[in-house]
């Protein structure tokens, strides 16, 4: 199961440089693209109570949990 699940949208660097990241650290991902879902994206950021992408998520059993956008990833991850 992966450890991390990231919602993206195309033309985003701070998307890709959370891809880039994760397989860096060699860490398991999901990638979510939501560049052609408008409804979707507005419902999601609405959900998170988070505004930027990469919305990313980590996973600890059943369990997502608001990581933050690229900038936290890189603080948690170290």
């Amino acid at each position: 199961m992966d450890k991390y699940v990231l919602f993206i949208i195309d033309e985003c660097t701070f998307c890709s440089q959370a891809v880039l990241l994760l397989e860096k650290e060699s860490k398991s991902y999901k990638v979510v693209d939501l560049t052609d879902t408008l409804s979707t994206r507005a419902q999601i950021k609405m959900a998170l109570n988070w505004t930027t992408f990469p919305i990313i998520l980590s996973r600890d059993g059943k369990d997502l949990k608001l990581v933050g956008g690229y900038t936290e990833l890189k603080e948690v991850i170290g």
